[in-house]
């Protein structure tokens, strides 16, 4: 089966997400590892003169990836506002003998707000922000002394 696979804009957060796209037959695969969006359009019968797709769609709430120390990870879209109870059962996954930690995270989409709840994988260092901004308003010739915003570390 032959297949493009590219980066395309997240049709729920905006970031970048993942398709691929089998051009042969339409069939369709689209997943933000930010958010947890996902999208799929499939062949569900075809005949000589026609084909009939099926789509299934989760919105993007927020994901939960739970890496293991052999490499190998579970991810988990959220396709609804994530629940105390969910919340509970993915900690507990964490607390797993096979678990790395320092790789797994959850992170919840609402409202255009991402939040972070556990998990250092995308976690910035203070260090690493500041050469960033500091890139960002050198670009916009600017200086960070135009800008005297502390950022303690």
């Amino acid at each position: 089966m032959a297949s493009n696979m590219y980066a395309v804009k997240c049709l729920c957060c905006g970031r970048s997400a993942f398709e691929d796209f089998y051009y042969k037959t339409d069939e369709q695969y689209t997943f933000c590892m930010r958010c947890g969006y996902y999208y799929a359009k499939t062949i569900k019968k075809s005949t000589m003169d026609t084909i009939e797709y099926k789509e299934e769609k989760i919105g993007g709430h927020g994901i939960f990836i739970l890496e293991n120390k052999d490499g190998s990870r579970e991810k988990v879209s959220l396709n609804r506002s994530l629940t105390n109870e969910q919340l509970k059962e993915l900690k507990n996954a964490l607390r797993g003998e096979n678990v790395n930690g320092e790789k797994s995270y959850l992170v919840t989409y609402e409202n255009g707000i991402f939040t972070i709840l556990f998990g250092t994988r995308l976690k910035i260092s203070i260090c690493r922000l500041k050469n960033i901004v500091k890139r960002c308003l050198r670009s916009m010739g600017l200086s960070d002394y135009d800008f005297m915003i502390p950022i303690e570390e």
